[in-house]
């Protein structure tokens, strides 16, 4: 799982949004802190 890699270690900070914003969803699983940090919806949009 790539967005692990990605989530896990920016998990709370600033995670990549051009590289996580397709699998953010499944990131945001991994990081519940970031959950309302990084909204992709309206970012990816």
């Amino acid at each position: 799982m790539p967005c692990s890699s990605l989530c896990v270690p920016s998990c709370g900070v600033a995670a990549p949004a051009p590289l996580a914003d397709t699998a953010n969803e499944p990131c945001v699983r991994q990081c519940p802190d970031s959950t309302g940090v990084i909204p992709p919806p309206a970012s990816v949009v």
